[in-house]
């Protein structure tokens, strides 16, 4: 991803070991009281979040109001910015490869997830972070074993194999997991709630027990997700999810957190722009509240917000237009479609179908 022209220009590579000299027990003695390193990171991800998503989605706050009023994203707030480089070794660049170059600093394939083009495990700045103490949480709207958050624990040459990455959850000992349900590549092998649970993780799923949640050794957390366009307050989001996960983490070893913003990719993979911003806006909502974590604690808390790829090839021609259209959208093209398809089984009559379909797209 590239951004504007910024104050300090980091490679993606910089930005990578920055934080792994932070959080690396090899960078820095681990009984070193002079070793300056910050105490809570925040490290952000917007899949599919490209310039022209982030820009089109500060223009809609900036109009329409957010977080900070009028003022824009919080994210573009921020005082240092960055060229990130992802690209894949194997064409244009997946969720699994842009993953593990953000999580464990190396280029790789499509699809390979935590390895290094020729096959060898690569550890993560999660795994770093762990192993110097803190506390590690995965957060995500995408599903738990979904590529970004498993590039950060797992170690796969096919991100597809959803079933073969679940056992990696127990073994990567991270302390909370937080995201959307399982998917799973058939079979009959043991199910996850069940192999999770005999490694020592509590497993609980829906967001009003995650709420209710107190501090546990191990926890994973399923909860349904939804667009942030079609959630109406229903479902959680990433900054509700992010609140929550720093109050179990929080305390005297600190913690390391990867956030993900999965859906800004889904939508722009519908073409779906209302639902992009919206999902942008909500990432940048999760942004604010470690912004303000950050505030208060500025001495000993990092926050990396980034991108893995830009999905949809979206290009802005017209940037004085009104974006108010975007506000009166109702829901995602994906919920419009699925209404369209119940629709189609009860067939109804031609009027009655236009009239349905009329309110849905209003």
């Amino acid at each position: 991803m590239r951004l504007p022209m910024p104050r300090k220009l980091m490679s993606a590579a910089l930005i990578i070991f920055a934080v792994l000299s932070f959080t690396c027990p090899r960078c820095h003695g681990a009984d070193d009281p002079s070793a300056k390193h910050p105490k809570y990171v925040f490290l952000m991800i917007g899949d599919g979040m490209g310039v022209s998503q982030r820009s089109l989605a500060d223009r809609f706050v900036k109009e329409l109001g957010g977080p900070t009023g009028k003022t824009g994203l919080v994210m573009e707030s921020l005082p240092n910015s960055a060229i990130t480089d992802t690209a894949s070794l194997s064409g244009v660049t997946d969720s699994a490869a842009a993953g593990t170059a953000i999580a464990c600093g190396v280029k790789t394939k499509n699809g390979f997830l935590g390895m290094t083009p020729d096959g060898k495990n690569v550890d993560s700045l999660a795994v770093f972070a762990k192993q110097r103490g803190m506390k590690v949480g995965i957060v995500t709207s995408d599903h738990i074993n979904g590529a970004t958050p498993s590039a950060f624990y797992a170690h796969v040459n096919r991100r597809g194999a959803y079933s073969d990455i679940i056992p990696f959850i127990p073994k990567s000992g991270f302390d909370l997991f937080a995201g959307d349900e399982f998917l799973l590549t058939g079979g009959s092998g043991e199910k996850p709630d069940a192999q999770l649970a005999r490694q020592g993780y509590k497993v609980i799923r829906g967001f009003d027990k995650f709420k209710a949640a107190k501090k546990v050794e191990r926890l994973v957390c399923v909860q349904q997700f939804d667009f942030a366009i079609d959630a109406k307050d229903k479902a959680p989001s990433l900054s509700e999810t992010l609140s929550k996960t720093i109050d179990l983490l929080d305390g005297d070893q600190g913690f390391f957190i990867m956030l993900e913003g999965a859906r800004i990719d889904w939508a722009c993979h519908n073409n779906d722009i209302a639902a992009a911003i919206k999902e942008v806006v909500d990432f940048d909502n999760a942004v604010k509240v470690a912004l303000d974590f950050l505030k208060n604690r500025p001495d000993r808390t990092l926050l990396v917000v980034t991108a893995d790829h830009e999905t949809g090839g979206l290009e802005i021609s017209d940037s004085k237009g009104s974006l108010a259209p975007i506000q009166s959208r109702k829901c995602s093209m994906a919920a419009f479609q699925n209404h369209v398809d119940e629709l189609k089984k009860k067939k109804p009559h031609s009027t009655i179908w236009r009239k349905a379909s009329m309110r849905s797209s209003a």
